[in-house]
């Protein structure tokens, strides 16, 4: 994700991780004019451990240890014998991407909910044979843990309808139990816990906390928690005490669930659950990075690795930022771990997780204190220095977790002010509308926030004006996931820094509801562009729209949409189109045009204009590069 504005930086050691070659194979297919060349550099973020989810016996004996992958290369329910090391897969990308839960039945099935919409799946150990047994429920696309009642049955809560499904491995029924809540802003069941007396307690939130009780004999359902608890967004936490019944918390105030209600002040700590991943005299842990099942002795504790064909899975791309010595940086996605890359080498480092959120690294900006990160869940703000060893606290140092007292998730991306001050604009936690903008100040390192500076809009993009001391910032009428917009139009404000307030509101494109990136071009002028075709030009001195048009492609609604670099002696402004495409807009004629095409365009997500002119983009876990100067 590219500022508009950078700041060039020192020389500093760089420190040193997990350094990892990569060779460089150029793609010439579907790119179009020939000038415009394609290169994969590599996936600079090696594989993820895969946790082992359970053991099953395998056909002809040993056993089968299986996981679930879900990275860019490789969707798939995965397993892997624990003395030969062959390699059974289920590739689900055809019933489309999502969260895939697997549930083995003892018999030589193993169940499987995942899709879009949620479908279950039987698969049989024996032959792989797939057996679909239907959509329960929809809409369903996004699901967090599952649980199985005392009958045996396999509930999953999805989103955004709040619904619990369920499967029947006795007779391969699915049903659909319908949705929870009741109140329409209510998207998520997260994480449903089933009860000895055949009660299904489900966490239910974001917009605000409940706890429902699902009752599978009755069919009838209840939400048990008291109303001083439930007047707070997120969710509650439940599990399994060690004897048998179902605890659970919210915020600092535990309690015990019954179908009718909850017992306050009564808790008791999480039941072990039996072990599912014994092999024999192995325990299956996991597989490694390289593909390697990972297994341990249950007496001695010794491990050994059994090799296999499957090769591992990179890490998805989320971002790439800001060039920081030399290095360019981008971070990751499920986990949000950070890289780094030497243009001149060709060399990737895997530096790890560095942020302080776990899920994605949003934005990177280089500055002489070091590297501003923002990741998340939470919205936080990190500062790192890579020239310097790694220290619990210190390095890196979390400067704010926004989603703390100012209900912001996502600090969308890093620009430098003219104040010299940081400013991003962020969008709010789930359920909840009312964006904001945040500053940090550099030498402080002290965090202000603006909550709701446009009412019940989230702050996307921004810009930098010096002549005037001012922010342009984009807005977008959606907040966070699961939260029904109430305003009909965003907007383009101004917003100057020293008085903290805005000073002027723009509507360029009627009834646009999300202006999405923007980039300043060398004539002085500010172009950015909506989620539709529409893009627009702003004199940021007279704070007037000068220009308004249809691009040729639809955009990516992400900060690549637009790139913020001006490049060579036209200086034209380069975006990305949902379709693959690479277009462009020239400041001297505002003329909007596709100039070149490539497949891995489509998947790209986070994109950064180097000083030479290079394009680098992720795509999938892929680091791609192309030159846009001859």
């Amino acid at each position: 994700m590219m500022s508009v504005t950078r700041r060039p930086l020192i020389v500093v050691v760089a420190f040193l991780s997990l350094l990892l070659p990569f060779g460089r194979s150029v793609i010439a297919e579907d790119a179009e004019p020939k000038k415009y060349v394609f290169e994969r550099i590599g996936q600079p973020m090696g594989g993820e451990p895969q946790g082992i989810e359970f053991v099953t016996k395998a056909p002809g004996g040993g056993h089968i240890a299986w996981a679930v992958v879900e990275s860019p290369s490789v969707h798939a329910m995965l397993g892997i014998h624990t003395s030969t090391g062959e390699v059974r897969r289920l590739d689900t990308r055809r019933y489309g991407r999502t969260h895939i839960r697997i549930e083995p039945d003892g018999q030589g099935h193993i169940y499987i909910y995942t899709g879009n919409p949620g479908r279950f799946l039987k698969y049989e150990i024996a032959t792989g044979d797939v057996k679909d047994l239907g959509v329960p429920g929809r809409p369903a696309r996004y699901w967090i843990g599952h649980t199985v009642g005392p009958e045996g049955r396999i509930y999953v809560g999805s989103y955004p309808d709040a619904r619990l499904v369920v499967c029947d491995p006795a007779t391969d029924e699915v049903r659909d139990l319908g949705r929870l809540a009741e109140h329409p802003k209510q998207k998520y069941i997260i994480k449903p816990v089933a009860g000895p007396d055949g009660v299904i307690y489900c966490p239910v939130g974001l917009h605000h906390v409940e706890l429902w009780a699902y009752d599978t004999r009755t069919g009838t359902k209840a939400q048990i928690l008291p109303e001083r608890l439930t007047n707070q967004p997120g969710r509650p936490r439940v599990w399994r005490g060690r004897d048998g019944q179902i605890y659970g918390r919210v915020g600092g105030t535990q309690f015990r669930c019954e179908p009718e209600g909850v017992v306050i002040g009564e808790s008791e700590p999480h039941a072990e659950p039996e072990p599912d991943n014994i092999a024999g005299d192995y325990r299956a842990l996991w597989i490694d990075g390289q593909g390697r099942l990972v297994l341990e002795h249950r007496k001695s504790g010794e491990r050994r690795r059994v090799a296999s064909e499957f090769a591992g899975a990179g890490v998805k791309i989320y971002s790439i930022g800001d060039v920081h010595d030399g290095h360019l940086y981008g971070g990751g996605f499920s986990p949000a771990r950070l890289f780094r890359h030497n243009p001149g080498s060709g060399r990737s480092e895997d530096l790890g997780e560095v942020a302080s959120g776990g899920v994605q690294i949003y934005d990177m900006l280089s500055h002489r204190r070091g590297l501003f990160i923002s990741s998340y869940t939470g919205g936080f703000l990190d500062l790192y220095r890579p020239d310097q060893p790694r220290e619990s606290g210190s390095n890196p140092r979390q400067i704010a977790k926004l989603s703390r007292g100012h209900q912001q998730e996502r600090a969308m991306e890093l620009v430098l002010g003219p104040d010299e001050r940081i400013y991003t604009g962020t969008r709010p936690v789930k359920g909840r509308l009312g964006g904001a903008l945040a500053r940090i100040d550099l030498e402080s390192l002290e965090v202000r926030v603006w909550r709701n500076v446009v009412p019940k809009q989230s702050c996307i993009a921004l810009a930098p004006v010096a002549e005037t001391g001012e922010m342009l910032v984009t807005s977008s009428i959606s907040g966070g996931t699961g939260a029904r917009p109430t305003a009909e139009e965003a907007m383009v404000f101004f917003w100057d820094c020293d008085e903290e307030r805005i000073t002027r509101r723009l509507k360029p494109i009627p009834d646009a509801t999300h202006y999405s990136s923007v980039a300043r071009a060398r004539n002085g002028l500010i172009y950015g562009i909506t989620s539709g075709r529409g893009y627009y030009a702003v004199d940021p001195e007279t704070r007037t729209v000068v220009h308004t048009g249809r691009l040729p492609v639809k955009p990516r609604r992400a900060a690549e949409g637009l790139l913020g670099r001006p490049v060579g002696s036209e200086g034209l402004l380069y975006g990305i189109g949902e379709g693959g495409e690479l277009f462009t807009i020239d400041p001297a004629t505002h003329e909007a045009r596709v100039v070149g095409r490539h497949k891995t365009l489509e998947f790209a997500h986070g994109a950064e204009i180097t000083a030479e002119g290079t394009l680098y983009y992720g795509s999938g876990a892929t680091l791609m590069r192309c030159r846009l100067l001859p």
